[in-house]
């Protein structure tokens, strides 16, 4: 008889990474990013250690869904399963705390070649997956997707400088929106670009209109800056900063229309796709982090370190995980 080995296949995407860098030294008994991962969406039914086994309990009124402790218990993540772990095996629960899958299991493996709506498959054999979402068994599932084709895309020169060219998906005609004018081109979305002029950054649209005048010492923009890693030309991001005279501002792009939000003193470390309501990024202040709002406020907690999305946060050697609300619940 073929054994099965139960898998936990999760979506690492290019764009999933930690707002800052745990100290090597730090032992969790967790997988940091499997929690990370398995908390981006707000639930009433949360895992918590007591000192000796993790329950689930719902926060409302602070009732265990079920007596039966757990070595370890992921969040359900608005689902309605959650990965746990007894007796050194890995299994799975329901929100009523029934068993569904006997936690006989070794081990769960973490994948980046999946697909955003293939996040939560459990891989129970080569043919066959389990879906946290749905709790039914998939024959087969999507490694890869064909991305979209960029709206702006850069071009060079002989003389080195860049312009901007603008690509029609439906007859492949590719316009030119900005001759080659630029010293660099940082970013190109689908419906902005920023670029450098004379050492000065600036912003123009898809039409090559200018946004923002070439006056700008930095910049950031959603899951990019000028210092970071570089997304797809398909890409668009909801937020962006720029910043001179020592303060950052703060623009919503929507409809790549920029609408200010906020100016601050504080770069931020993570900019935008949080799980706060109303949560516009995280920054550093003091050796420590917190979370910024849109109306220019911060949260009353400061951490050691946050997830990229600020869904789990450490603070004194305790692990908690933050809701949509902003509230906090101890996990470990």
């Amino acid at each position: 008889m073929h054994k099965l080995k139960l898998f936990v296949l999760l979506l690492l995407a290019s764009n999933f990474s930690m707002a800052q860098q745990l100290d090597n030294a730090t032992v969790l008994p967790f997988n940091l990013e499997t929690l990370t991962r398995l908390s981006l969406r707000p639930d009433s039914i949360l895992p918590s250690f007591d000192g000796h086994y993790f329950y689930y309990k719902n926060i409302k009124n602070n009732q265990k869904i079920t007596e039966q402790g757990f070595e370890l218990a992921y969040p359900f993540n608005s689902f309605d399963y959650a990965l746990i772990k007894n007796g050194s095996k890995f299994g799975i629960i329901d929100r009523n705390g029934n068993l569904i899958v006997d936690p006989k299991q070794n081990n769960f493996l973490l994948s980046d070649r999946l697909r955003s709506y293939e996040d939560y498959l459990l891989v129970v054999s080569e043919e066959k997956s389990f879906d946290l979402r749905t709790g039914k068994l998939a024959s087969q599932w999507i490694a890869c997707a064909e991305p979209m084709a960029p709206a702006l895309f850069v071009f060079s020169n002989k003389h080195g400088k860049y312009g901007l060219k603008k690509r029609k998906v439906s007859d492949n005609i590719e316009d030119t929106v900005v001759k080659p004018t630029f010293d660099s081109i940082y970013f190109a979305g689908h419906q902005i670009a920023v670029a450098k002029k004379k050492n000065k950054i600036g912003v123009v649209d898809e039409t090559g209109q200018t946004l923002f005048k070439f006056d700008y010492d930095d910049f950031l923009i959603q899951g990019f800056n000028s210092g970071g890693r570089r997304f797809p030309a398909s890409y668009s991001p909801q937020f962006m900063g720029l910043f001179k005279n020592k303060k950052w501002e703060y623009y919503n792009l929507e409809k790549g229309k920029p609408v200010a939000i906020i100016s601050f003193v504080h770069r931020c470390e993570i900019l935008g796709d949080l799980i706060v309501k109303n949560g516009l990024g995280i920054f550093k202040d003091d050796k420590k982090y917190r979370i910024l709002y849109k109306d220019g406020s911060s949260s009353p907690e400061a951490y050691d370190w946050l997830s990229s999305k600020a869904s789990v946060g450490i603070s004194n050697n305790k692990v908690y995980l933050i809701q949509a609300d902003g509230k906090r619940y101890s996990y470990y």
